[in-house]
């Protein structure tokens, strides 16, 4: 019964997600296709516009992270674990932080350094933003060209918080990991582009 529960629930989400159009792809026609992560500018939590150009030459882990409570603690550590880790070797993990999937739009301004603090994060926080398209808001471009370039289970929108994305060192992403992916299987990926 618990299995059918959770499949009920899950296909519930699939077709929320494809009824709010959520997967819908920028529109690159008016401006090129971007060809590497490094062509986006992003907002820190103070509103100021960054260069993701200031990474070139890093393996990066972009993830989206869940600002409400409850806060998964043990998705937040094992990128913790990662940027303590590789650190020294060319890894920056850059996480999003967003409520949208808590159907709160849009997302409320979050202070960095407050959230840092409080678990005790070590990788680099953005400001909030929105990771998917619905209808009355916009996914950031960025989210939606990872999304393009690493296709999701069924369908490209982010179904769950602590999506993760692994960027070579050349910019283009090369692997996409969902919530339920293992630390080991980030790490490999990682390994692979740190090592090569």
């Amino acid at each position: 019964m618990k299995a059918i529960n959770i499949f009920l629930l899950k296909l519930a989400i699939l077709l929320t997600l494809k009824i709010c159009n959520c997967e819908e792809v920028y529109d690159f026609s008016y401006h090129p296709e971007p060809k590497s992560i490094y062509e986006f500018s992003v907002k820190d939590d103070q509103g100021n516009n960054v260069s993701l150009s200031k990474y070139r030459g890093y393996v990066l882990v972009l993830s989206d992270v869940a600002i409400r409570p409850p806060v998964e603690f043990i998705y937040i550590k094992q990128l913790n674990i990662l940027q303590e880790k590789y650190y020294d070797e060319g890894l920056r993990v850059l996480c999003f932080p967003t409520d949208q999937l808590y159907a709160v739009v849009p997302p409320y301004p979050v202070n960095a350094t407050e959230f840092r603090n409080k678990y005790h994060l070590k990788f680099e926080i953005f400001g909030s933003l929105n990771i998917n398209n619905g209808l009355r808001h916009s996914a950031h471009p960025l989210w939606l060209w990872l999304q393009r370039s690493q296709e999701g289970f069924l369908i490209n929108a982010i179904k769950y918080n602590y999506t993760k994305f692994v960027i070579d060192r050349y910019g283009l992403p090369t692997d996409r990991f969902s919530i339920f992916a293992s630390l080991q299987d980030m790490e490999n990926a990682v390994l692979r582009h740190l090592r090569d």
